[in-house]
C-alpha cells in the first residue's frame, strides 16, 4: 500500500457529489446537511420526521471501493466485493454494540438501518461545538482546570468502550464534543473495530496522521487500547501546545535513522499553569512504542489525577514493524544461546536520536574542583570506565578478516592539517613514552553478523573478544583474530543502545528501548540479572572503575546508580530536564558526568549524589563526552566537527580542535593522553595530537560511525555504525 498517496483525512462539504443530497428521505429521517466525511463514511445532520428531533447519521461509505448510482444505491467495485461485505458486517456489529451503551460521555447510538446496499448508524445529536472550535475560542490553549474537566470524563467513556472489547481508533479534537452544557462527549465511532484490515479491504486508512499511533499504519504492529491512548494523549497535547503534534510515522522514521524525536515533549513546551504530572502523562501517552504507554484508560486517568503511575506501564505486546520482523528473520540464531535466568533487583552511546550535539563546557575553575573534592567518596579507583568500556588486548591479532561480501577498502590518511592555534600554547605536559606511541590506523578485522545498525561496541578485557549491540536487539560476541561470532547473548526484543563491562571482563551489561538493563555472565554466557527501574528507553550505561556499580540513563530523565553486589538501586537522581544522552565515570570513580538532550552538562558526586555543577553547555543536545585516563582532561564533541578539551583541574579550555567528522558521535583518548580520537558522520575517524596540534582524518566506514572504543594498551581501536559492520584498527 502506498502511504504517500492515501487520503487520510478528507473532510466533506455540502457540495460533495458522493453524499446523499439535502432533503433525501432515509427511512423516517430527512437529510439536512453533511457534518463530515472520512475515508470510510459520511456523517449527516438529519431530522426525525416522526418525532421532529435532530439526529446524526453515519453512512458506511468506503470511498475508494464504491460509487453511488442515480437512485443513491451504492455500487461496489467488483474486485472489492469480498472486502466490502466484510467491512459492512464490521460496521453493523459495531453499531449493535454501541447501541447498548448508555454512557454520559459517549454519543448514544439510537438505531441502525440497512438501505441502499449499505448501512447507517443513527446517533443522538446535541447542539454544541467540537474541541477544536472550543479551544480556538479559549485562545488556542486550555488551562489546567478546563483540560481536566474535559479529558478526565472522556477517559471514563473510553474505558467502558475498551472493556466491551471495542476500540475507537480515531480520537482527535474534532471528535470530542462539548454540548451546550459543556459536557464532553466522544463522537464518531464509525471506525470502531478490533481490526479494520482485511486482505480485500483496500480502502483509505481510517486515521488522522497527527493523532494516530504508529501501529495504525499498515504493517506496523497490532492495534489495541494502547492505540486509543496515543490518540487521547495527542488530543491533550493539542490543547496544551496550541498545535497538532508531529505524526507518529515521521517520529518513527526519525528514530529508525537515529535522529532526535522531532516531537517536542509536553514538559518542554514552556507552558505554565500545568502540574508536572499532567505534562508527564501526556508524554507518557505519546510514547512511540505501545509497550511504553499506559496499559489502559483507567491507568492514564489515575496519572492525570496526580495519583502516580507504575514504574512499568505497558502490557501491550512487544511491538515490531514489518521491516523489523523481516530483518530479524534473517539472523542466523544457530550460535550458542544463553540461559534465561531472570533475577530482578529490589527496587543515547545515545538513542539514536543519534546525530551528535555540541558540548560547550564553561570554565570550571579551581573553586569548582574544591567543591568536588569535598564531596567525593573515599574510594581510590585507578582505571576509567565509560559506556563503551575498552578492554585489555595484550596479544596482537594478525589476521585481517574481510568477509567475501565486504568490499570495503581502507583509504589512506588525508594530508595532515595544523590547527589555527597550536595546542602546544597551552603547555600540555609531555609524558614519558609519548613519542613511541603509534595510533591505530590500519584495519585488521571486519566483524559482520548483526544485520542492523550497530549502536554500541566494546572490547571485552583480556579475552581478545569484541561485543556489539544492534538496532535489531541482537548482541554478538566476536573473536578478533578470526572475525567470527563466538556466541550470541539473547533476551532483548528491541533495539539495544548501550553496552558496558567491568575491567576484568566478567560481565556485560546491555540496555535499550525496552527500558530494561540485562547483565550477562560472560563466563557462563547466561543472563545473570535484569534491572527494571527505568520507565522508558535506556540510552547510556557506564560501569564504575571497580565494576561494583553501574550508572544508567535515557529518555526517562532519570540517572540510576545500581549497586551490583547488593542487587539494589544505590541512588536515583531526578534533576534532569531532558533525556540523558552521554554518561561517564571519572577515572577515580568520584564523579559521574552526564550530558542531556537540552544541552545541559551535570557533575554529580558518586558518594552523596549531590549535583556539583550544572551548566547549559549548548543550545543543542550533548552526544559525546569522555575522560582521559589520567582524569586531567574531558573532551566533548559537536555537530560542527569541533572537539573541545577542558582541563578538569584548572577549568582551562584548550583551543577548539577542528576538522573532525561533521557530527561527532564518539570520543576516546589514547592511554597516555596524548592523542584523542573522534568518530561520527560520513564514516570519518579523526585523531589529534595534543602536543603538536596536528590532525589526521581518514574514512573508516561507508556510513555514520555510531560507537568507538579503544583497547587498554591503546594499540587497537574499535568502530561500528550504520553500515552494520564493526572494524578493528591497529
Amino acid at each position: 500500500m502506498d502511504l504517500d498517496n492515501l487520503n487520510l483525512d478528507n473532510n466533506g462539504t455540502a457540495e460533495n457529489e458522493a453524499a446523499l443530497p439535502a432533503g433525501y428521505i432515509l427511512g423516517e429521517y430527512a437529510i439536512e446537511a453533511i457534518l463530515g466525511q472520512g475515508g470510510f463514511g459520511i456523517t449527516y445532520l438529519a431530522t426525525d420526521t416522526k418525532l421532529g428531533s435532530k439526529v446524526a447519521i453515519k453512512e458506511f461509505y468506503p470511498q475508494s471501493q464504491v460509487r453511488r448510482d442515480d437512485n443513491n444505491k451504492l455500487l461496489v467495485n467488483k474486485e472489492n466485493s469480498s472486502g466490502y461485505q466484510w467491512g459492512l458486517s464490521q460496521f453493523l456489529n459495531e453499531a449493535q454494540s454501541l447501541a447498548r451503551f448508555k454512557h454520559a460521555n459517549i454519543i448514544r447510538v439510537l438505531r441502525y438501518l440497512e438501505l441502499n446496499n449499505t448501512a447507517y448508524m443513527v446517533m443522538e445529536y446535541e447542539e454544541g461545538q467540537n474541541l477544536i472550535e472550543f479551544t480556538i475560542k479559549q485562545g488556542n490553549r486550555l488551562d489546567e482546570r478546563t483540560l481536566s474537566k474535559i479529558f478526565l470524563p472522556i477517559l471514563n467513556g473510553l474505558q467502558a468502550v475498551h472493556q466491551a472489547g471495542l476500540l475507537h481508533l480515531d480520537i482527535k479534537p474534532d471528535n470530542i464534543y462539548l454540548n451546550k452544557n459543556q459536557q464532553p462527549m466522544l463522537l464518531d465511532f464509525g471506525s470502531v473495530s478490533k481490526d479494520i484490515r482485511h486482505k480485500d479491504f483496500s480502502g483509505p486508512l481510517a486515521l488522522t496522521p497527527a493523532y494516530a499511533a504508529i501501529e495504525q499504519y499498515p504493517n506496523n504492529g497490532d492495534q489495541g487500547p494502547w492505540s486509543d491512548i496515543y490518540s487521547f494523549g495527542a488530543s491533550m497535547y493539542y490543547c496544551v501546545a496550541g498545535k497538532k503534534p508531529i505524526d507518529s510515522m515521521s517520529r518513527y522514521h526519525a528514530l529508525l535513522k537515529y535522529d532526535p524525536d522531532p516531537l517536542q515533549p509536553a514538559k518542554l513546551l514552556n507552558t505554565t499553569g500545568y502540574p508536572d504530572f499532567v505534562l508527564d502523562c501526556i508524554d507518557w501517552a505519546l510514547e512511540i512504542y505501545p509497550e511504553h504507554r499506559p496499559k489502559n484508560a483507567a491507568q492514564l486517568q489515575e496519572g492525570l489525577m496526580g495519583r502516580g503511575r507504575p514504574k512499568k506501564a505497558g502490557t501491550a505486546p512487544s511491538w515490531k514493524s514489518k521491516v523489523e520482523k523481516q530483518n530479524e528473520s534473517k539472523i542466523n540464531t544457530a550460535t550458542p544461546a544463553t540461559g534465561h535466568t531472570d533475577s530482578s533487583l529490589d527496587t543515547w552511546k545515545m538513542i539514536y536520536w543519534g546525530v551528535g550535539g555540541v558540548l560547550v563546557l564553561l570554565v570550571l575553575g579551581a573553586g569548582f574542583m574544591n567543591i568536588m573534592q569535598q564531596n567525593t567518596p573515599h574510594i581510590n579507583y585507578s582505571v576509567s570506565e565509560q559506556t563503551t568500556r575498552p578492554g585489555a588486548d595484550k596479544k596482537q591479532p594478525v589476521a585481517n578478516n574481510n568477509s567475501g561480501n565486504n568490499k570495503f577498502i581502507d583509504l589512506s590518511i588525508e594530508p595532515e592539517q595544523v590547527l589555527r592555534e597550536k595546542i602546544s600554547k597551552t603547555k600540555i605536559e609531555k609524558s614519558a613514552g609519548n613519542n613511541q606511541y603509534i595510533p591505530p590506523t590500519k584495519q585488521i578485522a571486519s566483524l559482520v553478523g548483526n544485520l542492523a545498525t550497530i549502536n554500541s561496541a566494546l572490547f571485552i578485557p583480556g579475552k581478545q573478544l569484541v561485543a556489539t549491540a544492534a538496532a535489531n536487539g541482537k548482541i554478538f560476541v566476536y573473536k578478533i583474530r578470526t572475525g567470527s561470532p563466538v556466541f550470541q547473548l539473547k533476551g532483548h526484543k528491541r533495539a539495544v543502545h548501550a553496552l558496558a563491562t567491568d575491567k576484568r571482563g566478567r560481565w556485560l551489561a546491555s540496555a535499550g528501548d525496552e527500558g530494561l538493563i540485562r547483565i550477562y555472565n560472560l563466563r557462563t554466557r547466561k543472563l545473570k540479572m535484569t534491572l527494571r527501574e527505568h520507565d522508558y528507553s535506556v540510552y547510556v550505561l557506564a560501569a564504575s572503575p571497580d565494576g561494583k556499580f553501574l550508572a544508567s540513563g535515557g529518555k526517562g530523565q532519570t540517572l540510576i546508580i545500581w549497586n551490583l553486589n547488593k542487587k539494589r538501586v544505590a541512588r536515583t537522581i531526578n534533576t534532569f530536564r531532558d533525556a540523558i544522552l552521554s554518561l561517564a565515570y571519572s577515572p577515580d570513580g568520584k564523579m559521574i558526568v552526564t550530558g542531556d538532550a537540552s544541552g545541559r552538562l551535570q557533575y554529580f558526586s558518586t558518594k552523596t549524589g549531590q549535583e556539583l555543577v550544572s551548566i547549559r553547555a549548548n543550545s543543542k543536545y550533548i552526544s559525546a563526552l569522555s575522560f582521559s585516563r589520567n582524569g586531567k582532561w574531558i573532551a566533548t564533541g559537536g555537530p560542527q566537527g569541533e572537539l573541545k578539551l577542558y582541563n578538569t583541574k584548572t577549568g582551562k579550555q584548550m583551543p577548539v580542535l577542528e576538522g573532525g567528522p561533521s557530527v561527532i558521535q564518539g570520543i576516546q583518548f589514547s592511554p597516555n593522553g596524548r592523542f584523542v580520537f573522534a568518530a561520527g558522520s560520513n564514516g570519518y575517524l579523526a585523531q589529534w595530537d595534543l602536543e603538536t596540534g596536528e590532525r589526521k582524518r581518514f574514512k573508516a566506514h561507508k556510513d555514520t560511525i555510531r560507537t568507538i572504543a579503544i583497547s587498554d594498551n591503546g594499540k587497537q581501536l574499535l568502530t561500528a555504525g550504520n553500515d552494520k559492520i564493526a572494524r578493528v584498527w591497529q
